[in-house]
């Protein structure tokens, strides 16, 4: 019991991080994505981005 206690106290801790996520599904052209991470930045002095699925990207950007 004492390690759900623990998780649910981690849990509630990561709920309180000002997360932001991008609208971005699919193929995605690689400067939209930098722009709206750079305008993420700017506007709320973000430090960290986390790119999930970059293959898609990837497979975007070898077709232009």
């Amino acid at each position: 019991m004492g390690d759900l206690k623990s998780l649910d106290a981690v849990a509630d801790r990561f709920g309180q991080l000002p997360l932001m996520f991008m609208r971005f599904h699919g193929s995605s052209n690689v400067e939209e994505v930098v722009d709206a991470m750079e305008y993420c930045a700017y506007v709320h002095d973000t430090e960290l981005v986390v790119l999930d699925n970059l293959q898609f990207m990837m497979a975007m950007g070898s077709r232009e």
